[in-house]
């Protein structure tokens, strides 16, 4: 088989360069403007190229996505000092409280105690529990009043 493409090479090129320009004039004749060769190189190479462009969009999405995730990351590590900072200042703010009204709202907003169990436990009227929890919300927003935008 090799000796029969190595004697007649030229005339296989020849035949291949017949073969194309009849179909090129075949094209040309039937109304087509296209070069029939680069159809044929249109119908391989059309593959690839969308092979290679879906690579490319791989690629691209994967980059996107650790990018976000390294952004995603260090944000949540942000949030993560913030959540510790402000949580330390709440314990604060709450150890700033007077005794009464750590009590109220720890039997209000952990126990869920309305005002009027509340008065019961404590032995004082419903309004006085009231007023404590007022008087408690508003320590605690002057302490925090930095960390809310009211």
């Amino acid at each position: 088989m090799k000796d029969f493409f190595k004697h007649n090479g030229i005339l296989i090129l020849v035949i291949a360069a017949l073969l194309a320009l009849i179909a090129f004039l075949a094209s040309f004749l039937l109304g087509g403007t296209a070069n029939p060769l680069s159809n044929v190189l249109g119908v391989i190479t059309t593959p690839v190229r969308n092979g290679v462009n879906a690579l490319a969009s791989w690629v691209e999405e994967q980059y996107t996505n650790a990018f976000e995730s390294d952004m995603i990351r260090e944000e949540n590590e942000r949030l993560k000092q913030e959540n510790a900072r402000l949580q330390e200042e709440a314990r604060e703010a709450q150890a700033a409280l007077r005794e009464n009204e750590r009590m109220v709202l720890s039997l209000y907003y952990e126990k869920e105690l309305n005002m009027k169990e509340i008065a019961q436990v404590l032995g004082v009227s419903a309004a006085r529990i009231s007023q404590i929890h007022s008087r408690a919300l508003q320590h605690l927003r002057v302490h925090m009043k930095q960390y809310m935008q009211i």
